[in-house]
């Protein structure tokens, strides 16, 4: 049990960080922001 729930959440923070990633990069905002850094 404790490893599926270890799964679960590993893959949800792998969506996550996908999802932020697409945004970060795809997103004329996200370029703004990324170049300020």
């Amino acid at each position: 049990m404790k490893g599926i729930d270890g799964l679960l959440i590993m893959m949800t923070a792998i969506a996550v960080i996908m999802t932020g990633l697409y945004v970060f990069t795809c997103t004329p905002a996200g370029k703004r922001w990324i170049r300020n850094l």
